[in-house]
C-alpha cells in the first residue's frame, strides 16, 4: 500500500484516521504478546485466569526456527524504533533495544526463552510507549503515513488469528449512546477495511451513529450529511477522542 503525505482535505482525513488507528493497535499490542506467549506455554492460562485445555501433542520450545506471532511483532517493532530514531534523529538511550535473542550476526529473532509473558509485554510497551511519544512527528515524515498503515495492519493480522478474547476491551466515547443511554459508543475498522471505512457505534445496542465508505464518504443515521468536510472533520475527532476516553463536538446528524 502506497500512501503520499496529505495535501488536501481528503488526504489529511485519511492521514488522521491512520494515526488513531495505529495509536488503537499500539497500546493494544503489549496485551495481544502476553496473550499469545501466554498460550504458546503448556497449560496456559487465557485471559479468564482458566487453564487452557491440555494436548496430547508436547508444545513446541518458544524459539522453534521460524518466528511466531509474538516473535514478529517484537522484532518488527524493535526494527520501527531504530528505523524512526535514525530518520527522526531521536535518542533510544532508555528504550531496551538488546534484550530480545539475537544470532551472532546481529539479526534479531524474537524473545529470549526465559522470558515470561508479562515480560515480553513489558519489553513491547517500551517500544510503543516509544513510538507513542513521537506518532505525530512519525505522521508528518514523508515515509509516515506508510509506516502508520503497516504497523496496524501487522496487529490486526495477528489478531484475526487468534480468538476474540486475545482482543483488549474497546475504548468507549464519554457520551452515552442516544438510543440505550449506556456508555459504550465506541470505534473502530472492520477487518481488512479501508483506512476511511471507519464506524462509530455502540456496543450496547449495535446503533450506528456514524459510519463511512471507502471513498471517505461520511453517514449518520439519517444518511449522508451535506457538509462532508465538516463532518470527516468531525469524525476524525471522534475517532480520536474515543480513544483517550473524552467526549467531543457533535457531528451533524448526531445529538450532542
Amino acid at each position: 500500500m502506497t500512501i503520499a503525505p496529505p495535501d488536501t482535505d481528503d488526504d489529511e482525513l485519511t492521514l488522521t484516521l491512520l494515526v488513531e488507528r495505529a495509536r488503537r493497535r499500539l497500546v493494544e499490542a503489549p496485551e495481544l504478546v502476553e496473550y499469545v506467549r501466554i498460550r504458546r506455554q503448556p497449560g496456559g492460562a487465557v485471559r479468564d485466569g482458566q487453564p487452557g485445555a491440555p494436548s496430547r501433542t508436547p508444545p513446541a520450545p518458544l524459539h522453534i526456527g521460524a518466528l511466531d506471532d509474538a516473535d514478529q511483532i517484537y522484532v518488527d517493532l524493535v526494527g520501527h524504533v531504530r528505523r524512526w530514531a535514525r530518520d527522526l534523529s531521536v535518542s533510544t538511550l532508555k528504550v531496551a533495544l538488546r534484550s530480545g535473542e539475537w544470532t551472532t550476526d546481529g539479526v534479531l529473532l524474537g524473545f529470549r526463552s526465559t522470558t515470561t509473558p508479562p515480560g515480553a509485554a513489558r519489553l513491547v510497551r517500551d517500544l510503543t510507549d516509544w513510538l507513542l511519544l513521537h506518532l505525530d512527528r512519525i505522521a508528518a515524515h514523508a515515509g509516515g503515513p506508510a509506516f502508520l498503515d503497516e504497523v496496524a495492519v501487522a496487529i490486526e493480522a495477528v489478531y484475526s488469528r487468534f480468538p476474540l478474547e486475545a482482543r483488549p476491551d474497546r475504548p468507549h466515547w464519554r457520551r452515552p449512546c442516544e438510543v440505550c443511554g449506556e456508555f459504550a459508543v465506541t470505534a473502530d475498522w472492520a477487518p481488512d477495511a479501508e483506512i476511511r471505512d471507519v464506524t462509530v457505534w455502540c456496543e450496547s445496542c449495535s446503533h450506528v451513529l456514524v459510519s463511512t465508505t471507502k471513498d471517505g464518504t461520511v453517514n449518520t443515521a439519517e444518511g449522508a450529511t451535506a457538509d462532508q468536510r465538516a463532518a470527516a472533520r468531525k469524525l476524525t475527532r471522534i475517532v480520536r477522542q474515543i480513544a483517550v476516553g473524552t467526549s467531543v463536538p457533535r457531528v451533524e446528524g448526531v445529538p450532542a
